[in-house]
């Protein structure tokens, strides 16, 4: 016996997969969400770090006061390098050759170095 409220057996399968498919793109997105969050917050942490490195071996010479070369690294802005981007081109290759710190001077490790190059 059929009443006016049956709904056939494709229409039902139809809605199981359909809400299978809804919640599945929430999962995901949800995933992504936290993903996103999670690089977010390391890219803040690698970011921070960064920043202390700076501080520590390069900003004790070369800031406002004793602005040595002529270099002031105080104001760089560590989100956007596009700003002063001849000064941090000019700090990765002295970085990278060995060149800064300058010898006698406290020097990073070779770890810290190589993370702040990468």
């Amino acid at each position: 016996m059929q009443t006016k409220y049956a709904i056939s057996f494709s229409r039902v399968l139809t809605m199981i997969v359909s809400c299978g498919v809804l919640a599945v793109a929430v999962s995901l997105s949800s995933v992504a969400g936290a993903e996103e969050a999670a690089t977010s917050s390391a890219s803040d942490h690698e970011l921070a770090k960064h920043r202390t490195m700076i501080q520590r071996y390069c900003i004790t010479c070369h800031n406002e006061r004793r602005n040595t070369a002529n270099v002031n690294l105080e104001v760089l802005n560590f989100d956007d390098i596009t700003k002063h981007a001849d000064i941090w081109e000019k700090m990765v290759h002295k970085v990278c050759t060995g060149d800064m710190p300058l010898p006698g001077k406290r020097q990073p490790s070779r770890r810290a170095r190589t993370t702040l190059l990468d």
